[in-house]
Formats: structure tokens, sequence, C-alpha cells
């Protein structure tokens, strides 16, 4: 099962039952807060 840490609290050791989700990454949301929109809308635009 899978389960989700906070890097910054947890440290940011890799391994093979880890992986980053985050902006770079195909499940991150490339929409930033301010140039595309508030943040209600830049998480539609993501959605």
């Amino acid at each position: 099962m899978a389960k989700v840490l906070n890097a910054r609290v947890v440290g940011r050791q890799s391994g093979p039952d880890r992986r980053y989700f985050g902006r770079p990454d195909i499940f991150g949301n490339s929409f930033i807060i301010g140039r595309d929109g508030t943040r209600a809308e830049v998480i539609a635009k993501y959605a």
C-alpha cells in the first residue's frame, strides 16, 4: 500500500519503495498560482 510522506519532515532518502510526485513529475500540477490564476483557478485547470 502506498504511504504519503512529506519529504521536508521525514528526510529526502530515496529507495525502491518511494516515488517523487511534484511539479516536474507527470503527476504534478504545472500551473502556478499568480502566473496562471488564483489557487482555485489553477486547481480547476489541473483537474
